[in-house]
């Protein structure tokens, strides 16, 4: 309906309004986005692209190696990839931290957006109210959990589990 649209796009827009400020678009990739981003061969294009599907999420050690953390997250892996090649495309720096950032809070605005639906599908479709779907999305949106799978880039993980998540839960 038109109201879900709406309690949507307010918990995406807020969502945004935290996440996509000038100073956090711009924040440097901090911590274990250094290894992950910086440090992994497969993001910086030194092995091709495929190795995602045998290294393990830092890019370095094959899985079956002795030396891997054994953390494996190739579609996270991916979007890195996707980045860094987006920067180099636009004339920029590979590892220019604004691109990564903006793909992160708009992960987060989107899976906030999917708040609305879930809840109201987990309510049985039958509440008719939007109050506690679009509550819960705006407290999901805002709330300061989120801030560290937000700016960091490891974090993105996380974000993308709760986008697959809730799209598995409202396709079932």
């Amino acid at each position: 309906t038109a109201g879900s649209w709406g309690a949507a796009l307010a918990a995406a827009a807020l969502a945004l309004a935290i996440f996509a400020r000038p100073a956090q678009l711009d924040g440097a990739l901090l911590y274990d986005d250094k290894a992950a981003v910086l440090g992994s061969p497969v993001v910086q294009g030194q092995v091709p692209v495929s190795k995602v599907w045998t290294r393990d999420f830092w890019g370095k050690d094959e899985m079956g190696s002795p030396e891997s953390h054994k953390s494996y997250r190739p579609l996270v892996t991916l979007t890195y990839v996707a980045n860094h090649r987006l920067n180099t495309q636009n004339g920029r720096n590979g590892d220019t931290p604004f691109g990564f950032h903006v793909v992160s809070a708009a992960l987060h605005a989107l899976v906030s957006a999917l708040v609305v639906p879930t809840v109201h599908a987990a309510l049985g479709w039958r509440e008719r109210g939007l109050f506690v779907p679009a509550l819960s999305a705006l407290l999901f949106a805002a709330h300061p959990v989120h801030v560290e799978s937000v700016q960091n880039m490891v974090g993105r993980a996380e974000e993308m589990m709760a986008l697959f998540y809730l799209l598995g839960f409202l396709a079932y």
